[in-house]
C-alpha cells in the first residue's frame, strides 16, 4: 500500500471555502410590512405571495392549549407523587 500525502492548511481551508452557511435574505410583505424568509410563508400573517396559507390565530390557540394541557399534567403527576409519598409514610 501506498502513503496517503498529507493535506496542506491550504488545501484543507480552500476546500472549507465552499462550507459556509449563506445570509438569510429577507423580504417585507407588501400590505403589512412584516419582514419573512424569501419564499416561505409568513409567520405573523400566514400569507405567502397574497394568499392565506396558515391560519395563525388557530396555531396560536391549539399551541396555548396544548401548553395549559401539559401544565395541567404535570400538576397531576405531582399530586400523584405526593400521595404516594404520604401512603409510605403511613406505612
Amino acid at each position: 500500500m501506498s502513503v496517503r500525502m498529507r493535506v496542506t492548511k491550504g488545501r484543507r481551508n480552500n476546500r472549507r471555502a465552499h462550507h459556509g452557511v449563506p445570509k438569510v435574505t429577507l423580504t417585507t410583505e407588501g400590505d403589512t410590512k412584516v419582514p419573512h424568509i424569501r419564499h416561505r410563508a409568513n409567520p405573523v400573517t400566514g400569507t405567502y405571495r397574497g394568499r392565506k396559507v396558515i391560519d395563525v390565530d388557530t396555531k396560536v390557540a391549539k399551541k396555548a392549549a396544548k401548553k395549559a394541557e401539559i401544565k395541567n399534567s404535570t400538576k397531576k403527576d405531582s399530586a400523584v407523587v405526593e400521595e404516594k409519598k404520604e401512603k409510605k409514610e403511613k406505612k
